[in-house]
């Protein structure tokens, strides 16, 4: 990012030093089959955490400090922003085992939003601090990701809504190693509320198959002081919003097999696919969203998704629900 950060850097006016932590990164490696695979190597979180959300991984920092700091752009950039942004370069890159001269790309995709009807999916995400809740962002914010792969500067804007994924290059070639800052996120400032904002992500290269889903959260004003704190909180309850409700196999249709995971685990409290309502227990309530839910699927591409089908659902006995 050194030819991107040398352009935005000369077009400032009057911006305030830039403070950056050095923050958890984005581990990536190749593993026996040939698949990237993105992990965390520094979570806060066990993967219990994760079992009732959508991604199997999130990059959530433990930084006592916010982690984004203002910019001013008098100027349009390379980029195309004008005016006040938050700014950060974090989560860096670590890679190792990939070819150098594979190129390795970002897709940013959309997620359904939990308990909307009929079904609506956002690409950017925010938790608010002063409700402690995922919400919508009243000013309509969007985040630009830029780059300068190859030398050639880019960037994407992610929406809050959107229909299909949306991509850029990471490096290329790439380079293995550790702090690789290959990317830039830019938050319109000042932000319509204050909390964390995320989104979710995959990582594409010709050379090897796609990595599993994973959630990058963006701290925006946030004093973090507590291990763990309300950034946890916030990735947490982003990764269990991005779901329909009563999926609990995460495959976006609400089914038979839903149904069996419920069953499987009822009444447990570790065992947390099927709760889905997040009280940490299975439970009637938690067969009833599955119920009402049934059928209802999502498209993957960001559109929306049919009603509940209305199709007939086995019952549990009177017993096992009592």
């Amino acid at each position: 990012m050194k030819y991107l950060f040398a352009i935005c850097s000369c077009l400032l006016m009057a911006a305030p030093a830039i403070t950056l932590g050095h923050g958890i990164p984005i581990t990536v490696n190749v593993d026996g089959n040939n698949k990237l695979v993105v992990s965390n190597t520094q979570p806060l979180y066990t993967p219990a955490d994760l079992t009732p959300g959508y991604a199997p991984m999130v990059l959530v920092d433990n930084e006592s400090v916010d982690l984004m700091s203002s910019m001013t752009f008098t100027r349009t950039n390379p980029l195309g922003v004008l005016g006040n942004y938050q700014f950060t370069t974090l989560p860096g890159f670590n890679v190792s085992g990939v070819v150098a001269d594979s190129p390795l790309s970002l897709q940013v995709i959309p997620r359904p939003v939990k308990g909307t009807g009929p079904v609506a999916a956002r690409m950017l995400w925010h938790w608010s601090r002063a409700s402690q809740s995922v919400a919508i962002d009243p000013a309509g914010e969007s985040l630009v990701v830029g780059s300068d792969a190859g030398g050639v500067v880019q960037g994407i804007t992610v929406p809050q809504t959107a229909n299909t994924p949306l991509s850029i290059t990471v490096a290329n070639p790439v380079q293995n190693g550790v702090d690789e800052h290959y990317l830039e996120y830019l938050l319109g400032d000042p932000p319509a509320d204050v909390g964390a904002y995320g989104f979710f992500a995959r990582l594409t290269s010709p050379n090897y198959g796609t990595s599993d889903p994973f959630l990058v959260i963006l701290n925006d004003g946030i004093s973090d002081l507590m291990n763990p704190g309300p950034l946890l909180t916030a990735a947490l309850a982003i990764n269990n919003a991005a779901l329909l409700t009563g999926d609990y196999n995460h495959d976006d249709v609400v089914d038979s097999a839903d149904y069996t995971i419920w069953k499987s685990s009822f009444r447990s409290t570790t065992q947390l696919a099927a709760d889905g309502n997040g009280d940490g227990i299975v439970d009637a309530a938690d067969y009833t969203n599955w119920r009402d839910h049934l059928g209802l699927q999502y498209s993957g591409s960001g559109a929306g998704s049919e009603s509940p089908s209305g199709a007939a659902a086995p019952e549990p006995s009177t017993f096992a629900l009592a």
